[in-house]
């Protein structure tokens, strides 16, 4: 009789500045990620994705593994990749430069290997890391750049690289906790906004170009996909703790309060872009015991657009900055922020690109999951995951992915910074 195959069951850990989450997944034909456990458990002594006490932290997340643990009936085992933020990340764009060697001056596969190894190479303080290592775009002698030199003829190849890194203290604190707890390592460390890219868009979506903007706690980080992969990111120490501090001067309530606030808006019928009736409509808001206040939801609203606007420029002037604005078609939303009602017309009136709030794609299991724009850091975990064993070749590519695979072993150096510190 032959033998069942075995389950091959990786896991994705979130630590974010609200909420710890623990998700564990396997996938079926069709790429299809199937979750068969969740946990979360509240994330204590975590600021804007730096831990602040790791005793309490390690603490906190063994209650999400637990529950994780507890919703699958299986024990959590290797592989586990984990998410990082926080102000420590940040973008580099390297350039490196090669002669071409090609017959008749042509640019062969190994002439981009030569002149993207130039770029990776670039010089980091030894305190700093990188974490992922994203192709932007080739120029041949003084011509255009573009996104595939081979075959074009010429003397000079330069490519252009996005490097994602992170200071070497918060990593090895991030990697050195989960060993603690759960006796061995994780197998890699993604940037948050990388992952979510993942749970979001399949190799053929990146085609298009988007800018996906996870709306956080503590943080707002921002991706633009496009073509191989990541062509810019950032972030911004602005999240829904801001809005809820808001709301607390200017409304005069407590903070706890205005952060529950934040998660009844649709219930209250208040949006980021204002409601028809909002001037004319008061809302009945419990601001302590026996204590009760009237609240114009117009407030409520100005308060919340104020803010999100102030965001969506930030990130606007970033992306015109780069470059990046006039490369993406559409704007993505996702995080706990991307649930405030009316968000996406915000972001459209300040990006000037259509916009809409996403959920993890292709997935089957829990329902609170599927339809969740705040679990896309843990399950786009899993999926980059995948991609790290299939390079390694601990794991089968479906056919549909053969090709960004091929290309991502090509550069299998550049695409994978493993840490051992």
């Amino acid at each position: 009789m032959p033998r069942k195959p075995k389950r091959r069951i990786i896991t994705g850990i979130e630590i974010g500045t609200s909420t710890i989450k623990v998700v564990m997944g396997e996938f079926l034909p069709d790429d299809v990620l199937a979750i068969v456990g969740a946990g979360q458990a509240p994330s204590l002594q975590v600021q804007k994705g730096d831990i602040l006490d790791v005793e309490v932290v390690l603490n906190q997340l063994a209650r999400a593994v637990t529950a994780a643990e507890n919703a699958s009936g299986l024990t959590i085992r290797d592989p586990i990749f984990v998410a990082v933020t926080g102000a420590h990340i940040r973008p580099v764009v390297a350039v490196g430069r090669t002669m071409i060697q090609g017959p008749g001056h042509t640019v062969t596969e190994e002439d981009v290997v030569t002149a993207v190894q130039g770029a990776r190479s670039y010089g980091l303080p030894p305190d700093q890391k990188s974490l992922h290592t994203w192709e932007r775009s080739f120029q041949v002698d003084d011509g255009a750049r573009v996104p595939n030199a081979i075959g074009r003829v010429g003397d000079w190849l330069s490519s252009e690289v996005l490097l994602i890194v992170g200071q070497h203290g918060p990593l090895e604190t991030t990697c050195t906790m989960i060993n603690d707890l759960m006796g061995f390592r994780a197998r890699d460390v993604a940037f948050s906004g990388v992952a979510d890219c993942f749970a979001a868009f399949s190799a053929e979506d990146a085609q298009e170009g988007h800018v996906l903007i996870d709306i956080g706690a503590g943080v707002t980080e921002f991706v633009v996909f496009r073509g191989n992969g990541c062509y810019n990111a950032g972030q911004v120490t602005i999240g829904c703790d801001h809005i809820a501090n808001d709301l607390a001067i200017g409304l005069r309530l407590p903070q706890p309060r205005c952060k529950a606030l934040l998660r009844d808006l649709t219930e209250l019928g208040c949006t980021a872009v204002g409601s028809p009736d909002g001037h004319e409509r008061s809302i009945d808001i419990r601001s302590g015991p026996g204590k009760d206040r009237r609240v114009p939801c117009a407030s409520i609203e100005t308060i919340l657009r104020l803010r999100l606007s102030e965001l969506f420029e930030v990130i606007r002037e970033h992306l015109e900055r780069h470059e990046a604005l006039d490369r993406i078609s559409d704007v993505c939303l996702c995080g706990g922020g991307a649930m405030i009602p009316g968000i996406a017309d915000l972001a459209y009136s300040v990006l000037d690109r259509p916009a809409k709030v996403v959920r993890p794609r292709l997935l089957s299991g829990q329902q609170e999951i599927l339809n969740a724009p705040n679990y896309m850091t843990p399950v786009g975990l899993i999926r980059w995951g995948r991609l790290m064993l299939e390079i390694d070749g601990e794991a089968e590519a479906p056919t549909l992915r053969r090709q960004f695979l091929a290309e991502a072993r090509r550069f299998a150096g550049m695409v994978r910074e493993s840490f051992k510190f």
